[in-house]
């Protein structure tokens, strides 16, 4: 199937809820296509969290990419993970067989704004590639601060954000102009955590490739 014949706008719905073949297809390319920016985002939130044990929820997990790397950067973990595509829920199931099989994981439809969770239960949460897609922004990343414990962290690990002094390319200049798409500038990601109650922000970013890892902490 040839993913290059569909239109930005096409794209653009299949990477928000990948559906059917040419979904399955999309979440394949985009477990491919998103490796070398969670290579560089998890590990800013991972090098200074010491403990081991720990409860660790993927929103929007895709086909699950970011729930096998983490698995290795935190073997004795539980992971879990929600999509709510039932496509990338089965594509995530099987990528991480293994990890299903030994009970170290367990992926199931969800939607981040009516999350299957008790309060404080989780001690990381990351959302990579998919808080562009997320109708009520704020209102999803406090559910999200609902459900960590204190002294829990919360990631977003994004490819793209809008940069007034870098040209963006078709598909970016595409997701500005949507208004069913939240394309942030840097300072606005900040502000978003601030405003769902996180403290000790931290913000990195890679202006030439449009990569923005941000992380807070519940205290």
């Amino acid at each position: 199937m040839d993913l290059t014949k569909l239109s930005i706008e096409e794209t653009l719905s299949q990477c928000s809820k990948p559906t059917g073949e040419i979904g399955i297809e999309v979440g394949k390319k985009m477990n491919e296509h998103h490796k070398p920016l969670l290579e560089w985002g998890l590990p800013l939130l991972f090098d200074n969290i010491k403990s081991t044990n720990l409860n660790i929820l993927d929103v929007g997990c895709g086909a699950g990419l970011a729930i096998n790397l983490m698995s290795k950067i935190k073997p004795n973990s539980k992971f879990y993970g929600i999509d709510y595509s039932t496509e990338m829920v089965k594509s995530a199931n099987l990528f991480n067989g293994e990890l299903i099989k030994s009970g170290k994981a367990k992926i199931e439809h969800g939607n981040v704004e009516e999350l299957p969770f008790e309060d404080s239960f989780f001690d990381i949460v990351t959302a990579s590639e998919t808080t562009y897609f997320w109708p009520n922004l704020l209102n999803s990343v406090k559910n999200l601060y609902r459900i960590l414990k204190t002294g829990g962290h919360f990631a977003i690990i994004n490819e793209d954000y809008y940069r007034d002094t870098e040209s963006l390319n078709q598909h970016s200049k595409t997701m500005v102009d949507s208004d069913k798409i939240n394309f942030l500038k840097d300072h606005e990601h900040v502000d978003l955590l601030e405003k769902a109650g996180f403290k000790n922000i931290r913000k990195y970013s890679i202006p030439s490739k449009g990569w923005i890892t941000i992380f807070g902490t519940k205290l």
